[in-house]
């Protein structure tokens, strides 16, 4: 859109200039929900041996290479396409799955500065950081990704047009 400046550029005679810039509208907004119908194959867990403690981080990877869902994601897409700048986003996740969770393996074994008490101490006198520091160089990190294979999704009725 343009935009009058009203900008005394002393070397041009004191002129004004017109300037452009681009500005993100919200014009419309279309969402979709659905199951992607898909095989598991994710390996067995396997623990830390040496962690008493461990601090699982984990991850989603899809194989849609069987799968027509990327090819009705698109379609859906371009039903609802309305501007040449418009952007699109897709988010793929598992309902129970956590992005990171903290596992202790052996009962028992928490230090006493790893308690409730401790943290809003921490909290108190903003010390958090340097307590989320401590606390995850003493502790094992894992990650662990979830495997699927999906399959064909249903196609995307087409919008009604006028």
């Amino acid at each position: 859109r343009p935009r009058h400046e009203e900008n005394t550029d002393h070397e041009n005679g004191g002129q004004s200039y017109w300037t452009w810039e681009r500005v993100e509208v919200v014009t419309q907004s279309a969402k979709h929900s659905g199951t992607i119908p898909s095989t598991d194959t994710t390996a067995p867990f396997v623990r830390q041996d040496k962690a008493l403690q461990t601090q699982i981080n984990t991850h989603l990877r899809l194989d849609f290479s069987s799968s027509n869902y990327l090819r009705v994601y698109d379609d859906w897409c371009s039903q609802y396409t309305s501007d040449e700048l418009q952007s699109y986003f897709r988010l793929e996740s598992l309902p129970s799955q956590a992005t990171s969770c903290w596992a202790v393996w052996v009962q028992g074994s928490l230090p006493c500065w790893i308690s409730k008490a401790w943290y809003w101490v921490a909290n108190l006198f903003v010390l958090i950081v340097c307590y989320r520091w401590v606390t995850q160089a003493r502790m094992g990190e894992q990650d662990y990704t979830y495997s699927k294979v999906c399959y064909n999704v249903a196609p995307f009725p087409r919008k009604a047009t006028l």
